[in-house]
């Protein structure tokens, strides 16, 4: 797998670890680069990515399954740095959230969850 970690983001990622933990346990999401990392009210670590359309008819399936897809190896990455995110993931399991961004809210079109993709986005 290629590191798709952009180094400069480590060090803030870091910073989040350290000082945010508890906030994270608590369910507060911590943030890196374009993912944020939060627990659900069930205990299990939600991944969140956002779509690069700027209008929601752009919306494709396929670029739902690509940004989960990377999000997986984003978190693989991360959890191979930091333990304590690997130890909670490996205990709470992980779901993927891909949203798309109204700008003043952001609206979960596709997800997958234990595995299982589903997708509210037209076609594509």
């Amino acid at each position: 797998m290629p590191d798709t970690i952009p180094s400069d983001l480590l060090p803030g990622f870091q910073q989040e670890i350290t000082h945010r933990w508890h906030d994270f346990i608590s369910g507060r999401p911590l943030f890196f680069g374009g993912l944020n990392i939060r627990k659900d009210k069930k205990g299990r670590v939600v991944v969140v990515c956002y779509s690069a359309c700027y209008f929601q008819e752009n919306l494709t399936t396929k670029e739902a399954r690509e940004r989960i897809d990377l999000a997986k190896q984003e978190v693989a990455s991360l959890a191979d740095r930091f333990p304590q995110l690997k130890d909670e993931i490996d205990h709470s399991g992980v779901d993927y959230e891909f949203c798309y961004d109204y700008q003043t809210a952001a609206v979960v079109v596709a997800e997958e969850r234990s595995g299982v993709f589903k997708s509210t986005i037209g076609s594509g």
